[in-house]
């Protein structure tokens, strides 16, 4: 019966067994980054970031995020690869109390156009080195067909029009976001494959809940490593990096 589902199994339902326990993503760093500040938090084949590092980085890069007006509610698309970068950004959006939307790295511009008019996105990150143009160049000659994005993130490398995600992080801080548990905080797209992707938000209740009884059923403490070989952009990448 759906009136009986809904009414049982509805959020205080969720809260009363404890598994929404109202977390946001930041709170989660910041409360890692105060007990371990020297542990891992993410490795690539050069280099280890430690919590410490990773906050500190996050927290500069939310401050530049929030001097070009991104705040609450707002949508920042995210085409990167994985990488540090991808994390950071997607810390410092959630840190804004801002929306990642995930647009992968073989979408065409067409398609990109598409998904970028359908969120709204107020500002999108992309790499500004690499092939000519690069999608952070690609991404500029969109702006005009798209009247919400504003502003254009370039990665790697400097971008005439971009914003450069370097000069964001050296700046000085601006007011506080807020990450709101029960608000959409991710903005995910569905393949397409038998009609035209579809939006799925995630809040961070539903999002970080579901990682929390992941690790307990897989057993994983601080001291193991998790190999990520899926895309970011997709949604089992992203519950490696919880």
């Amino acid at each position: 019966m759906p009136g009986l589902r809904s009414a049982a199994y509805g959020p205080a339902y969720f809260r009363s067994q404890g598994w929404w326990r109202d977390e946001s993503l930041p709170g989660w760093l910041g409360r890692a980054a105060s007990q371990t500040p020297d542990g891992p938090a993410a490795a690539t084949r050069d280099a280890a970031i430690t919590y410490g590092d990773l906050q500190n980085r996050v927290d500069r890069l939310a401050a530049g995020l929030r001097r070009l007006g991104i705040g609450c509610g707002d949508v920042v698309a995210v085409h990167l690869p994985n990488g540090p970068e991808f994390l950071i950004s997607w810390l410092a959006i959630n840190t804004c109390g801002a929306v990642m939307q995930t647009v992968h790295l073989t979408y065409g511009l067409r398609e990109i156009g598409s998904l970028l008019r359908h969120s709204g996105a107020k500002a999108a990150v992309a790499l500004g080195a690499g092939k000519d143009p690069s999608r952070a160049e690609e991404l500029l000659s969109l702006r005009a067909d798209l009247p919400s994005l504003r502003h254009v993130i370039a990665v790697g490398g400097s971008v005439e029009g971009a914003e450069e995600i370097s000069q964001l992080q050296a700046g000085e801080d601006a007011a506080p976001g807020e990450a709101r548990p029960d608000e959409p905080f991710l903005l995910l797209y569905t393949s397409g494959t038998t009609s035209a992707p579809k939006a799925v938000s995630a809040t961070c209740n539903h999002f970080l809940s579901n990682a929390r009884l992941a690790a307990g059923e897989f057993a994983l403490t601080c001291e193991d490593r998790i190999l990520c070989l899926a895309p970011y952009t997709h949604l089992y990448g992203l519950y490696t990096l919880q």
